[in-house]
């Protein structure tokens, strides 16, 4: 697949970046389309997913903007850095296999006491 590369500041750049798109998106509704999708009900889908990035990407930018401004003002106190966690050594092979063996049995149960 080629893509375009997105060019800074360029006035088409929503235009390129469709272009860049296309092939996959192309690929994209041929295969849901084998799948037995309808391109309508799949181009509103897409509509629907793009509405719900972009609104999500909004979303994160005004809870950003808003956050530098509290800090700024001193209602927040500035970022920390995270101290590195240090995870635990994995647990031993046997106590995971009796883990799982455990929770196949309550499964099991939980199965056989519901179908009961």
């Amino acid at each position: 697949m080629k893509t375009v590369p997105p060019p800074v500041g360029h006035p088409d750049r929503a235009l390129l970046a469709q272009e860049s798109l296309q092939p996959a998106y192309d690929a994209m509704v041929d295969k849901m389309v084998a799948q037995g999708w309808a391109e309508k009900d799949i181009a509103l889908a897409m509509v629907g997913l793009s509405e719900a990035h972009a609104m999500a990407l909004e979303s994160l930018e005004v809870t950003e903007a808003q956050l530098a401004w509290a800090r700024a003002i001193g209602a927040l106190p500035p970022i920390a850095p995270r101290p590195e966690r240090k995870l635990p050594p994995p647990y031993p092979i046997a106590t995971r296999l009796a883990f799982v063996a455990g929770a196949a049995i309550v499964g099991a149960l939980m199965f056989w006491f519901v179908s009961g």
